[in-house]
């Protein structure tokens, strides 16, 4: 923590990329689904939906590669090693990524290209993961953040022209050509990230025979960490996964269009975490405990005003989008539990990988998917709609907010009641504001007038130290 300047600045860094991003997903959010038909619109999304368990198929060896070598500098890394490590790995993620194209020539027209856009995308995103958590291990941010950029214009471009052709030229934009674009734009990351690391991708490396153990090693300490993150995301993603079975295509567009807004939100907050890790995991156990308290409280009275984000959407939808405007029924129910979600996120699962309790937080999630699973089927059975399923969703979100903040607060000495006591007041808050039959705008006007009383109530001495270390 004595690098404190150092760590704002990287902070700031890969968040300005992020927001580079956030603008850009603004832009693509909105754009996409007006130019595609909400078929097509719902093939992106199932698209979208399944390309992050494709994380799963590095099997846990690009997480092992961050936790074993976070903290480390690039120049005492072994090159050697590094390129046998990057060489397997390519060629490991290649099989994985043919035999997924090979397995989607036996399945229906439209899931078999999605499926195989998928291939192609796993391989290409796995191995720029690969090179990501390697700049991230060894703190270089900048190269990191550049990539981000490029992606953000290049996606943007790609947007651009489809505009053109769906504004100008009047022709029909097909969401395979939407989703061909992606892959491009991912296969040509991977080639710049190849590029600057090519000195641990193309040199002689050490024989694999003598690396066998260390790369086992790699698997085995990544492991635990990439189930629990895959489980956390099916976990996120649940109540989609529900629609996007129980329910046709078009509704689990309309459904899944709110998650698509959502997730512009959880970009740019969880780019936190991409730095708050390598920087804790510097310090002692008990020096990254003190700031588990302060860290939380102040992601919490963050996270409050998430709901404001009501307004804006719902104003260009209506605009702009008018057939997904049953969607903002779907995002006043959700957008409480992003609040949850966001926390979980950034602090809880980034505070289980610091005190290396990957495997508790897999262990507790594991419960939380039970418990989500249930109360998603019976939401289902009882109600049989997709607003009883988004509720289901909160339930989740706080069940897992209280074992894995419990577990957590425990080990660094903290009570975690009172930032969920507080969430929970603006959530209920939220809703009954919002059922209201009244404008947009003075509902969250209302409730912004709320929120700022009851962070006031909640966290007046910490707001209070806040401004006054600022001031010093």
């Amino acid at each position: 923590m004595n690098n404190g300047k150092r760590a704002a600045k990287d902070v700031l860094l890969v968040a300005s990329s992020r927001l580079a991003s956030l603008l850009s997903g603004v832009a693509i959010g909105f754009l996409i689904p007006k130019m595609l038909s909400v078929e097509g619109y719902g093939f992106v999304r199932l698209f979208s939906l399944y390309s992050v368990y494709t994380a799963l198929l590095h099997f846990g060896f690009v997480d092992g590669i961050l936790l074993r070598y976070a903290g480390r500098d690039y120049a005492s890394l072994e090159k050697r090693k590094f390129c046998t490590f990057t060489q397997f790995y390519i060629g490991f993620q290649l099989v994985i990524g043919l035999a997924m194209v090979a397995v989607s020539f036996f399945l229906p027209t439209h899931y078999s290209f999605v499926l195989r856009m998928l291939g192609i995308f796993a391989v290409a995103t796995n191995v720029t993961t690969y090179y990501q958590f390697l700049s991230q291990a060894v703190g270089r941010f900048a190269e990191y953040s550049k990539r981000d950029y490029f992606a953000t214009v290049l996606k943007l471009l790609l947007v651009g022209g489809l505009c053109f052709q769906y504004f100008i030229q009047r022709r029909e934009v097909s969401y395979r050509v939407y989703l061909l674009g992606l892959n491009a734009i991912t296969v040509l990351l991977l080639l710049w990230y190849v590029f600057s690391y090519r000195e641990i991708t193309f040199g002689k490396g050490d024989r694999l025979s003598a690396l066998k153990g260390e790369i086992t090693l790699l698997f085995r300490t990544g492991i635990v960490l990439t189930i629990a993150y895959q489980t956390a995301h099916l976990i996120y993603a649940l109540d989609s996964q529900f629609v996007s079975v129980l329910y046709d295509t078009e509704i689990f567009a309309r459904y899944s269009f709110t998650y698509n807004i959502t997730g512009m939100i959880t970009t740019i907050v969880t780019s936190i975490s991409v730095v708050m890790f390598p920087m804790l995991k510097k310090a002692n156990r008990e020096s990254a405990g003190m700031y588990f308290g302060s860290i939380l409280t102040g992601l919490s009275i963050f996270s409050g005003l998430v709901p404001a984000v009501y307004l804006p959407v719902t104003l260009v939808v209506q605009w702009f989008l008018p057939v997904y405007e049953s969607s903002m029924g779907y995002l006043r129910i959700v957008l409480p539990s992003i609040m949850l979600q966001l926390n979980i996120a950034v602090v809880l699962f980034t505070y289980a990988k610091v005190f290396d309790e990957q495997l508790r937080f897999f262990r507790n999630s594991l419960i939380v998917l039970a418990i989500g699973f249930l109360s998603n089927l019976i939401a289902h059975l009882v109600f049989q709609t997709p607003e009883s399923i988004s509720y289901a969703s909160f339930v989740t979100m706080s069940a897992w907010y209280l074992i894995e903040g419990a577990h957590i607060g425990r080990i660094a000495g903290v009570q975690i009641r009172k930032c969920f006591f507080y969430l929970m007041i603006l959530s209920i808050a939220f809703w009954a504001i919002t059922v209201v039959h009244m404008q947009v705008w003075i509902q969250v006007l209302i409730y912004l007038v709320f929120y700022s009383a009851i962070t006031l109530a909640f966290f007046r001495s910490a707001l209070a130290a806040f401004i006054n270390r600022r001031s010093a």
